[in-house]
């Protein structure tokens, strides 16, 4: 459940940050497009590896996994098992662009791939990352229904923001820096005067 709450958490911030549509992007843009097209690409990648991790075999080269696919292990009715199989099979099959990302890209340099000779990469949209998520959260879910006699809901109550947070803040920047550059057309103006540690290499 940490697994899972650490990639909700992360998938929320990106979905906050660049899924709620182009303002908050143009915000960004104008706050440091290159790097927040780092903070896109890295955080997504992230959340590629998240869901791989919780999605992965039970084994990997003789080495035990923590994964959702360990669940069957534990399933103690043939109605228990028939339920679990279906629900880890569509983890499998909503993951699986996820493992070609990360087997082929985010985890290595696949030379084919590189050079142009390959098939091209699983199509990766958040669409397809929202289906995955909901398809691990599935026999989680199951597992605290059947094992605990608990519902557990989707969404993770996040309390401190952080994202919105920082989006607010630099709304207010935004606006003083427009301020700031009318005020250099008017040879009066007093430039505002910045910390040393807002410097790079002095």
């Amino acid at each position: 459940m940490q697994e899972w709450i650490d990639l909700w958490l992360t998938w929320e911030q990106f979905e906050s940050l660049f899924g709620h549509g182009v303002e908050r992007v143009d915000l960004l843009n104008r706050a440091g497009a290159g790097f927040f097209y780092n903070v896109d690409r890295l955080f997504f990648e992230a959340v590629v590896m998240a869901v791989c991790r919780l999605s992965d075999p039970v084994k990997t080269f003789k080495k035990a996994n923590l994964t959702v696919m360990r669940f069957m292990q534990i399933m103690d009715t043939d109605k228990r098992k028939s339920e679990m199989a279906k629900l880890l099979s569509e983890v499998e099959s909503s993951t699986a662009f996820c493992r070609d990302w990360r087997n082929r890209k985010i985890g290595h340099n696949d030379l084919g791939l590189k050079v142009g000779t390959a098939k091209p990469l699983e199509i990766a949209t958040r669409d397809a990352i929202n289906a995955a998520m909901q398809a691990l959260h599935a026999p989680l879910a199951y597992v605290s229904a059947e094992f605990m006699n608990a519902h557990l809901t989707y969404d993770v109550i996040d309390p401190l923001n952080n994202e919105m947070v920082m989006l607010h803040r630099l709304f207010i920047g935004d606006q003083e820096w427009a301020k700031e550059l009318e005020g250099w057309k008017d040879e009066n103006y007093k430039r505002r005067m910045l910390p040393d540690w807002l410097t790079n290499g002095q």
